[in-house]
């Protein structure tokens, strides 16, 4: 399975959440491949000082990141999109026909912490920790039960 996380600008929400993701998915000797991209993203930009700032203070490294835009190739069958956003729910389904079984809202939506203070990026950060927690364990317990 690839998980893909999605935002607008892949710069803060999307980014975050693909690093805890992919520590957790570490943690849990889960096979799965995770990677971040925005509706709106510049490939090959920078991300977010905040971003790559509150992640370091839990021990996990944004250092090497840079913003990846949403593309059509992405599309497949064995890929689960998570949106930040409905708004990013609706982008993957109308503009590249995701079908809704394969796109996930996470916990209901996860505010963009863009013009925050590093306290509204903290907040951000551990809703991702959470909700990716979440989600990552129910994934699993579906998948083995489908085996």
């Amino acid at each position: 399975m690839k998980l893909c996380f999605v935002c607008t600008g892949n710069a803060s929400r999307s980014p975050m959440a693909e690093a805890i993701a992919r520590y957790q998915v570490a943690e849990l000797g889960l096979p799965w491949t995770v990677f971040s991209a925005g509706t709106e993203g510049v490939d090959g930009a920078p991300i977010s000082e905040k971003a790559r700032a509150v992640c370091a203070e839990i021990g996990i490294s944004l250092a090497e990141k840079t913003r990846q835009a949403l593309k059509p190739e992405y599309v497949t069958s064995d890929t689960l999109f998570i949106a930040m956003e409905e708004e990013h729910r609706v982008y993957l389904k109308d503009s590249l026909d995701v079908p809704d079984d394969r796109i996930l809202v996470l916990q209901g939506g996860i505010s963009n912490p863009r013009f925050g203070d590093l306290d509204r990026y903290r907040e951000c950060r551990d809703q991702l920790v959470t909700a990716v927690r979440e989600v990552l364990h129910s994934l699993a317990r579906e998948e083995s039960c489908s085996v």
